[in-house]
């Protein structure tokens, strides 16, 4: 048997598709299947423990056990597809939706495990952090010719990120981490941004309309001279939270 083969049945026994015997496992005191099982118990232990560390907060809000419970579900349902396991974890959400009445205890569930999520690739983008050679810092802007401002590009911090949802995310992660939940109105929209820094500390900050609209056109590279001139009004404060930290010309 080819060596990619046996990884293959390997892998499928570890989900529950095969069985021991099929993967050449050799039989003692364990039988083949009691081998795998204890393979398919390490392996479900340390995927949940990395799960965990993504969505530490999801964690807190369904309460330990049945967050297991949908872990261990979205474990034995996606594969780990390579041996960097930066990105397992990504869709969770999905496996959520699975459990109905979860969701119709916890509704804004699916999204916090979301935006759990966007903050863990926030985390991720320092550890491949590099700025362009074409991209200068923001106190160079003074020595561009205000004849071509309207084509300068604000680039976002490394570690920022915009999120917006039909609930109160913002409101309920600050919530969850003071154990204070009197004035937490969930049901209402918030919109804002993801900010995690080098020592993978992080702050979320909900912004105002107008802000966040303007945070999302410089996401997408937008010049300043196809930005409505209402929306620019906010660039200082954005400047001023942190959240861009350059700019490039064409």
């Amino acid at each position: 048997m080819r060596l990619a083969d046996l990884q293959h049945r390997f892998a499928r026994a570890l989900h529950y598709q095969a069985s021991g015997e099929i993967c050449d496992i050799v039989s003692d005191q364990f039988t083949a299947d009691e081998r795998i099982q204890i393979y398919r118990n390490n392996f479900v232990i340390g995927l949940s423990e990395l799960l965990e560390l993504s969505y530490p907060k999801t964690r807190l809000l369904l309460g330990e056990a049945c967050f297991a419970q949908i872990v261990r579900q979205y474990v034995l349902r996606v594969p780990l597809s390579q041996a960097d396991v930066s990105s397992y974890g990504e869709g969770f959400e999905t496996t959520l939706a699975q459990f109905p009445q979860v969701v119709e205890q916890v509704p804004c569930c699916r999204e916090f495990a979301r935006f759990e999520w966007t903050i863990d690739l926030c985390q991720q983008q320092w550890q491949e952090a590099q700025k362009t050679a074409q991209t200068q810092p923001l106190d160079a802007l003074a020595q561009i010719d205000p004849a071509r401002h309207g084509e300068v590009r604000f680039h976002l911090a490394v570690g920022v990120a915009c999120f917006a949802a039909d609930y109160a995310l913002f409101s309920l992660h600050q919530a969850i981490r003071e154990q204070c939940f009197d004035d937490l109105h969930i049901e209402q929209a918030q919109a804002g941004v993801i900010q995690v820094f080098a020592d993978r500390s992080y702050q979320c900050m909900p912004l105002t309309p107008a802000a966040f609209a303007l945070l999302t056109q410089l996401e997408q590279q937008k010049a300043l001279a196809d930005i409505d001139a209402e929306l620019l009004a906010e660039l200082n404060a954005l400047v001023e939270l942190g959240v861009i930290s350059h700019f490039s010309l064409p």
